[in-house]
């Protein structure tokens, strides 16, 4: 992916805007939580190829996404935000779907998913993993 971002996104025109309500069409877009949506500025790409744009800045840029995937072709993006107290929730496409919790007199995590969710439990201890070596924001408890 990176190869396609370094080839194609000097002649041709990326933008992430700060938009809240994002229409879903054939356009390639994609809303990050928190800091808005990767689309096609200027330029005319054949849509595969404009997908694949998006995929690699959101997986280069977007620092809470460890991965995306594709499911019936409609793009699937993970983010894991932390929050406070060891928590992170996971969202799918902006829904949540989970919570991972470290717990400091274990020093273990845990982790709920959702019923019905399209994550494995290989893919949230893959986000796990992430965590524990610094990969995913990691917020420290508030100790008094």
């Amino acid at each position: 992916m990176d190869l396609i971002l370094k080839s194609l996104c000097w002649s041709i025109l990326f933008t992430k805007t700060q938009r809240r309500a994002v229409k879903t069409s054939s356009e390639a877009r994609y809303k990050s939580r928190s800091q808005g949506v990767w689309q096609l500025a200027f330029g005319v790409l054949a849509d595969d190829i404009k997908e694949a744009c998006i995929d690699a800045l959101i997986l280069r840029f977007d620092t809470d996404v460890p991965e995306l995937f594709y499911h019936h072709g409609k793009r699937q993006v993970v983010e894991v935000q932390a929050k406070k107290y060891s928590l992170w929730h996971i969202y799918l496409n902006n829904a949540y779907v989970g919570s991972i919790q470290y717990y400091t007199f274990t020093k273990q995590f845990n982790y709920h998913l959702e019923d019905n969710c399209l994550l494995t439990d290989d893919q949230v201890q893959k986000y796990m993993a992430l965590i524990q070596r610094g990969e995913l924001k990691w917020i420290k408890d508030n100790i008094r």
